[in-house]
């Protein structure tokens, strides 16, 4: 297919410019030939795209649109590029016309207007999170028998402003289809993993206890909100608290503290020993959160998530805070139960931070007795090995890794004499990668990690925090940052996480 005639439009990812690309391609049609009805359906499909992607966007405020316009043998050609959540739009919530009229659901409208109002539609993720669409229409003389189309809803139907009586209940597997509908519409400026917005994968994580859930649903069995608490490992006693989400209706009604706390209870009911949440440092609205259902801060990780989807003027300091390439991210925990008694090997030039971080999560020193590692440089014979400290034999280190979202985990799980020349290794390999975030943890309560915290750092490494394994083992978190670790733009709230950033961003001797 020969194309001619192009025109290219770099606009901002704001909808409020999506009547540039608008006009430009109802000229452009009227130019190649289209009649007015077909010009009509051409500009509504390229509308609803532009929408359709500044939706899944990021919502940067350097964020653009690349539209282009071309005129092809059997028509027209339109194609609408963007950055944003890497969706497979096959996958995800179709529209529903009961849910429409029903809940207001508008999940899928943009799709399903943009495929009944043109031939052919092709909705395409690329590499680096970029998303393009593509939109043919063929002239008159090419066209198939004309069809009645669905005309565009002019808003969405007006959603009472009433107290909305709901209820709170655990999740079943037959709730995945909504609760990716709601995930879908109302992430507002969050991204979650992409699990959450697939009812296939929901679906299948309820039924296989990887995440349990709550949901608030109204009498009608409308779900307007969602927590989950998910295990990444079989019988763990360490969950990550995430996926909250409330429809624009309940919010400001203090259900997700309400999620929150249910969630906390059915984790104290199952036994588990702490959860852990995360909480963006872009603004401190999450961290407010976060610290009122209880959780305290143990870890800051730099640079450990892509942009955010809402950079607004909230999201910056009063004194204009730099927006970074990258959001830090703050890590809470919240203790279920006393952790059993044991022994602690930590670093000396970092105890004193860990010991603060203790009594901050409320740990009494008699759970955590530390013994150091008797001054700079000390073999400690309960090692036993020739290696420097190390004992004999080949390390086992996993690493995880998501190069979409840019970050890394190297998990020492056993040291040997090789330990210091893998990690080495795969630090280079995620550098070469482009990986922005590489974490590093270390078990605390095996003596090793007294005398080998060092040479990492010399590698590049510095303090994080400490974290908690599945099983509740804890950890040394150290980080390298690939780039700029963005301190400018760190928000913090309490007084004790300014302290933590004070530390790590001293620890960080670039």
């Amino acid at each position: 297919m020969r194309l001619h005639d192009q025109i290219f439009l770099r606009l901002p990812a704001q909808t409020r410019f999506a009547a540039t690309a608008v006009a430009a391609a109802r000229a452009f049609a009227a130019e190649i030939g289209f009649r007015d009805s077909d010009i009509s359906r051409i500009c509504l499909a390229l509308e609803e795209a532009v929408c359709y992607a500044i939706s899944l966007g990021y919502g940067g405020t350097r964020d653009i649109l690349r539209v282009g316009l071309a005129r092809t043998a059997l028509g027209l050609q339109m194609t609408v590029m963007s950055t944003g959540l890497p969706l497979d739009e096959e996958a995800l919530p179709q529209f529903d016309a009961r849910r429409l009229h029903s809940e207001g659901d508008m999940t899928g409208m943009h799709a399903l207007l943009v495929r009944s109002t043109m031939d052919k539609a092709v909705f395409s993720v690329l590499k680096g999170n970029r998303r393009k669409i593509t939109l043919y229409k063929n002239l008159p003389i090419h066209a198939s028998a004309a069809k009645d189309r669905p005309q565009r809803e002019q808003s969405r139907p007006r959603l009472e402003d009433v107290e909305l009586a709901t209820t709170i209940r655990l999740a079943s597997p037959k709730d995945a289809e909504s609760i990716s509908r709601l995930a879908l519409r109302a992430h507002g400026s969050l991204l979650f993993n992409a699990d959450i917005y697939y009812p296939t994968r929901v679906n299948e994580m309820l039924e296989q206890g990887e995440m349990r859930s709550m949901v608030v649903e109204t009498p009608q069995g409308e779900i307007l909100g969602h927590g989950a608490l998910v295990a990444e490992a079989p019988e763990a006693v360490v969950e990550e608290m995430t996926y909250g989400v409330v429809d624009e209706r309940l919010r400001g009604r203090h259900c997700s503290a309400a999620i929150a706390a249910a969630l906390l209870a059915d984790g104290i009911e199952r036994g588990l020993s702490c959860v852990y949440a995360l909480a963006v440092c872009n603004h401190v609205f999450s961290q407010r959160s976060a610290l009122a259902a209880g959780f305290r801060e143990c870890a800051l990780l730099l640079a450990a998530s892509p942009p955010s989807k809402s950079w607004s003027e909230v999201d910056k300091q009063p004194g204009g805070a730099t927006i970074p390439s990258r959001i830090a991210n703050l890590q809470l925990i919240r203790l279920l139960r006393s952790l059993p008694a044991v022994s602690l090997f930590a670093p000396k030039r970092h105890e004193m931070m860990i010991r603060r971080i203790h009594a901050h999560l409320g740990m009494a020193d008699a759970n955590a007795g530390f013994r150091g590692n008797g001054g700079h440089g000390a073999r400690l014979e309960s090692v036993g090995a020739e290696q420097n400290g190390l004992p004999a034999g080949n390390a086992r280190i996993r690493v995880e890794t998501d190069v979409k979202e840019g970050w890394a985990w190297i998990v020492v799980l056993e040291y040997g004499s090789n330990a210091c020349a893998r990690v080495a290794s795969q630090l280079r390999r995620l550098c070469s990668q482009g990986v922005s975030a590489i974490f590093l943890v270390l078990p605390l309560d095996v003596p090793a990690t007294a005398i080998i915290t060092e040479r990492f750092e010399d590698m590049g490494f510095f303090f994080s925090g400490i974290t908690f394994s599945p099983q509740g083992q804890e950890h040394l978190a150290l980080q390298f940052v690939n780039g700029d670790p963005g301190y400018k733009a760190v928000q913090v709230h309490s007084p004790f996480a300014r302290e933590l950033l004070d530390y790590v961003r001293d620890c960080d001797v670039r």
